[in-house]
């Protein structure tokens, strides 16, 4: 009874053993843990073994719960004040599967201060955490927020943006301290009176997803804040509000919110998805083609031939699942179930130690059990999954795929001491895709006649005397634009990539541009995208690839601005703003077009498709620098009336106008104390056109030190502003910030098109690869 006391997990006694603070949160009474002394000998090796059974079960359930988990309903998370009681309801771990993941998790961590923070944490509780956080300890902030995401993901990393940082407590801050290379936030402490806060930059978040899902294998449930319509120089007295974003897995590794707004475009590896059954004859393998939406499959390989095809296919650790066709036999047949497991288990640690993430599914049919399960995982519909017809091993007409140790020994796979094939028979500059793709064609060769075909094509290129078309490799890859089409937004750099490899390819399948010795070449090239990309090939013929490449770039060069340049459109000469062109700019014209440039990322999109926002950002600029115009010049003639003339041309051209780009505003520079005291007096605004005329009449302003966006009085002191300038600012603003949202409207909007149309346009990509 009493070693039960003692090495079960998550009861009383270990709870207490487990940290001091626990108590002082709860309100009990706690023996301090030097009275006991306990030998951990029996506790560890009881653990051990409870963690080595459980180690394949618990990995192959934890992503099929995640996913579950993030697709289910969000109405609780619409407002801060509901849905408290629910979630105090599931703090408790009663998961079976759920706790041994967690204890699995907390035993790999092996950093000194994070197992001293670990020696405090009951993992019998969500975040390891109380619910409710007493003094003398500190409530994290956004503590309500972690918990709602913790109990949406249990069996996943929440990571909730609070200001500028995306913030985790209780485990979920360990692992970041263990993994990412981060540092506990909150000073200082002893870890028995402090709960275990860390937190990464915004700047820094795509880095850290990286290391947590690629690298380490978890999930991490993003929550984003709710941007709040706040005016310049107020701050927001409402509570923030936030949600969910997404749920990045190994199986899904981009994380693609706020990605129409990148200034840059995001290089990502996509994962090679595969299922696995066994059979009589031997392992049946579902690959998943990303940009196909295809399923590939593969009868009669062995273990060695499946590691093969995994690894080569893609740089990013593949993730397999394993069909478990046994899991409802529990009673009838259980030894031979049992065999089945040990089987499953020896391949499972076989492709763990190859570096592959592995999973488990269940269902009558695998492959249609595979499809359902990679729907989910991938948060897409069944139906939209096709299947290419099987490849039987034992009567392909194609050579087989080569086993891991021939892969190895080629080097088509890292290897100590044999160099690299595929750096032998690219140039050094060759993009990532281009060696992906070469890699998965070598590892898996096509039959006899795609090889032939493609030899006569690779000749035909040699002996071609004219220039060959621009085929564009590696700025876009198909299972990026599938996996960005299906995210539903992208920025223009991403579609100035696209747009530059469809070209080439429409002006290769044209008959009016294509020459009959290119039309040749690319005939000999068709059986190996048909090869590449499991399609129909009624489908995938030449007129119809021509057809949707041309309509997809007939609908980016309606958004997308400077569509044939790699350069960013954002910025825009003076002639976009009525001058003339040949007219010399002032200087204070010149630092308010760089700061226009600065701020109108909306110019990335063609005016015609934001026509109404951009005259109403046109019309805000010519006002604002109408004001700037006529307070410098004011300002000046006041500065030259009250100086002496050895004096006079110093004071007027230390008048400058200053960009804050912190604040989004333009202030007026007063150096000088003369200046400054000029400016305490109510000024007469007089534009250069009125004292031309000699109207005297002009607007009374009296010049004050700026505010900054939250309302206070800006720190330098030779900085001023009117209400005049302050109301030019504030229309500016509000009209650059309509037109940025529906910039990024408009790219979504055309992201959601292409997603519309006939996927042979994306299958495109893998002919200009080839």
């Amino acid at each position: 009874m009493t070693s039960r006391l003692f090495h079960r997990p998550g009861s009383a006694l270990v709870r207490c053993l487990r940290g001091r603070w626990y108590g002082a949160c709860c309100g009990s009474r706690i023996i301090p843990a030097a009275s006991f002394r306990i030998s951990s000998s029996s506790s560890s090796s009881s653990m051990h073994a409870v963690r080595s059974a459980a180690s394949f079960c618990c990995a192959s359930s934890f992503s099929s719960s995640s996913s579950s988990a993030a697709r289910s309903s969000s109405s609780s998370d619409s407002s801060s004040n509901s849905g408290t009681e629910p979630v105090k309801a599931e703090w408790q771990i009663t998961d079976e599967q759920e706790l041994l993941y967690w204890q699995e998790v907390a035993a790999h961590l092996q950093k000194p201060e994070v197992q001293k923070s670990l020696a405090h944490m009951d993992l019998e509780l969500r975040l390891g955490l109380p619910f409710t956080i007493h003094k003398p300890l500190k409530q994290p902030s956004g503590w309500a927020w972690m918990k709602r995401a913790k109990c949406r993901n249990p069996m996943a990393v929440a990571l909730v943006k609070v200001g500028a940082f995306y913030e985790a407590a209780g485990i979920d801050a360990l692992l970041l301290v263990e993994y990412a290379g981060l540092n506990f936030m909150g000073g200082p402490k002893p870890e028995a009176l402090k709960v275990p806060r860390a937190g990464c930059p915004e700047g820094q978040l795509q880095e850290k997803l990286r290391i947590l899902v690629q690298q380490q294998g978890l999930s991490v449930a993003v929550w984003e804040e709710q941007p709040s319509a706040v005016e310049y120089g107020q701050r927001s007295k409402d509570q923030k509000q936030r949600f969910f974003s997404q749920l990045v897995t190994p199986e899904n590794p981009a994380y693609l919110h706020g990605y129409a707004d990148s200034e840059s475009d995001r290089d990502f590896n996509v994962p090679t998805l595969c299922g696995v059954s066994s059979s009589i004859s031997g392992l049946s393998v579902y690959r998943l083609n990303r940009a196909a939406a295809a399923v590939e499959v593969f009868h009669g390989l062995t273990d060695d031939s499946l590691l093969g095809l995994v690894s080569a296919d893609s740089s990013a650790p593949g993730v397999v699942y394993l069909h478990r066709p046994y899991s409802q036999l529990k009673q009838a047949s259980t030894a031979y179930a049992s065999d089945a497991d040990v089987a499953q288990v020896a391949l499972a640690k076989r492709l763990k130690a190859a570096g592959m993430r592995v999973k488990s599914y269940s269902g009558a049919d695998p492959l249609a059990a595979f499809k359902q399960q990679v729907a989910q995982d991938l948060d897409m519909p069944a139906a939209a999954l096709t299947t290419r017809p099987a490849r039987d091993m034992g009567s392909w007409p194609g050579l087989l795929p080569l086993y891991l140790s021939t892969l190895l020994q080629l080097g088509l796979l890292s290897n100590r001491g044999i160099p690299g094939l595929v750096d032998y028979l690219v140039p050094d500059d060759a993009p990532r895709a281009v060696r992906e793709a070469l890699a998965a064609l070598l590892s898996a060769p096509p039959p006899h006649e795609v090889a032939a075909a493609t030899r006569q094509a690779l000749r035909g290129m040699l002996c071609y005397q004219g220039a060959l078309p621009g085929w564009q490799c590696g700025g876009v890859t198909p299972k990026k634009v599938a996996v960005v089409l299906q995210a539903g937004e992208a920025p223009e750099k991403f579609f100035q990539a696209l747009a530059a490899a469809l070209q080439p390819v429409v002006s290769s399948l044209d008959p009016a541009t294509c020459p009959p010795a290119l039309a040749a070449i690319v005939k000999a090239m068709w059986p190996l995208l048909l090869h590449t990309m499991p399609a129909d090939p009624q489908q995938l013929t030449h007129s119809a690839v021509l057809a949707a490449c041309q309509d997809a770039l007939a609908a980016m060069s309606r958004v997308v601005a400077q569509l044939d340049a790699a350069s960013s459109s954002s910025s825009r000469s003076s002639s976009s703003r009525g001058s003339a062109a040949d007219v010399a700019m002032q200087p204070e014209e010149e630092l308010v077009e760089a700061f226009a440039a600065q701020q109108e990322r909306f110019r990335r999109v063609c005016d015609a498709a934001i026509q109404k926002e951009v005259d109403q950002v046109d019309d805000a600029y010519n006002a604002l620098l109408a004001v700037i115009r006529d307070l410098l010049h004011t300002l000046k003639t006041a500065a030259g009336n009250n100086s002496k003339p050895a004096g006079k041309r110093a004071a007027t051209q230390q008048l400058l106008l200053v960009p804050d780009t912190e604040n989004s505003a333009l202030w007026i520079n007063l150096p000088t104390k003369e200046l400054q005291e000029l400016a305490s007096k109510p000024l007469r605004i007089v534009s250069a056109q009125q004292q031309q005329q000699q109207q005297q009449q002009g607007r009374v302003q009296q010049l004050r030190k700026p505010l900054d966006r939250n309302g206070s009085v800006h720190k330098k002191q030779e900085l001023r502003s009117c209400d005049e300038l302050d109301a030019a600012l504030n229309t500016y603003r509000s009209a650059v910030a309509a037109a940025n949202a529906a910039a990024t409207l408009a790219l979504k909007e055309l992201t959601k098109q292409l997603a519309g149309l006939p996927r042979s346009w994306q299958q495109q990509c893998s002919w200009a690869t080839c």
